[in-house]
């Protein structure tokens, strides 16, 4: 046992996958940061978006709990990834806990059969599927580094990229209809549509929950700005919320380097332009990937991946490609 923790290996399926992942986090991380298992109901027969439409499917249901809080996945092979954070348990009903957010978290592409990284570090885990056609599909989730006194902290984020056109997969990183890790999208892939949004509870505004990769207000959560990420810097000229652009990867993170921190700001109130330091994902950092592969070791401790498949190609209806964005992240010594 340690912090950090690493492990890696081969996963089969899109179940094998998260079964590996459930017994790295309740089994081999350090004892201080370690889950609990919770007992939950599954399959449950749930709707596609977490929105409450879409076709229903059998869904295997997974929860974890630390500190006295839930994280919650579930997957199907066909009816995709979803995650959520939630105050409390439940043994049966998703779609039933209460205090949950709004929408749920999705995740594609879906991981699957490959090689799996797993990295741990105060309070936050990252997971990586490569995909046997070298696709990168990333998981994080955990309890941020909090600058100051707030209730919160705790997050699920991870890939989605809509690969449905040829626009959309050729070296776009940046494209609306993407969320990668972390990364802020726009106010074209707001939740509310495909349940596609990472989320952080941010007691906040009369609000439970702040969305962690929008680029504008929404209703029902507070917004919590990425500082760094992957956006046009010419279509954000002038524009103050959009803080990032000066730190994209492509254009300020040295090559061969480990990257930057991953930092998030919140929106004082919905339309005042004041943003206040929260804090910062442990482990994980932005990297620019021109010089480096997948998997590559930066640094002696960080392995760096692309956010989704490092080139200019994508593949319909599969993959986005996306240049030479990537995150590291701190496996140890």
């Amino acid at each position: 046992m340690s912090n950090p923790a690493y492990e890696t290996g081969v996963c089969a399926s899109l179940d094998d996958f998260f079964t590996k992942l459930w017994t790295f986090c309740t089994s081999v991380i350090d004892v201080s940061y370690r889950f609990a298992d919770e007992s939950v109901t599954t399959p449950q027969t749930l709707n596609e978006a977490g929105g409450g439409t879409g076709t229903t499917y059998s869904y295997t249901v997974k929860c974890l709990s630390r500190d006295g809080y839930y994280w919650w996945l579930r997957y199907h092979t066909t009816g995709g990834v979803y995650g959520m954070i939630a105050p409390n348990a439940g043994a049966s009903g998703w779609a039933s806990i209460t205090g949950r957010p709004t929408y749920d978290c999705r995740i594609f592409p879906l991981p699957g059969a490959g090689t799996y990284h797993f990295f741990s570090y105060n309070g936050a885990v990252h997971a990586v599927c490569v995909l046997t056609n070298s696709v990168c599909v990333h998981i994080n989730f955990g309890v941020m580094d909090k600058i100051g006194s707030w209730t919160g902290g705790e997050y699920f984020s991870g890939t989605y990229a809509a690969v449905s056109t040829a626009a959309l997969v050729d070296n776009n990183p940046d494209a609306a209809q993407h969320r990668f890790s972390f990364h802020q999208g726009s106010s074209s892939a707001r939740p509310a549509a495909s349940a596609l949004n990472g989320m952080m509870r941010c007691v906040y505004n009369s609000k439970n929950f702040g969305l962690m990769d929008y680029g504008d207000v929404h209703s029902s959560y507070n917004l919590m700005c990425i500082v760094g990420g992957i956006q046009d810097e010419g279509s954000y000229a002038g524009n103050l919320r959009a803080l990032q652009t000066a730190y994209a990867p492509n254009s300020y993170t040295p090559y061969r380097s480990f990257g930057f921190p991953i930092e998030y700001l919140l929106y004082k109130n919905a339309d005042d332009s004041l943003m206040y330091d929260i804090g910062s994902i442990p482990g994980a950092r932005f990297v620019n990937m021109l010089y480096h592969e997948p998997g590559d070791v930066v640094n002696d401790d960080w392995l760096i991946f692309p956010v989704c498949y490092k080139g200019t190609v994508g593949s319909v209806g599969n993959y986005a490609a996306t240049n030479n964005y990537g995150i590291a992240y701190y496996r140890g010594p």
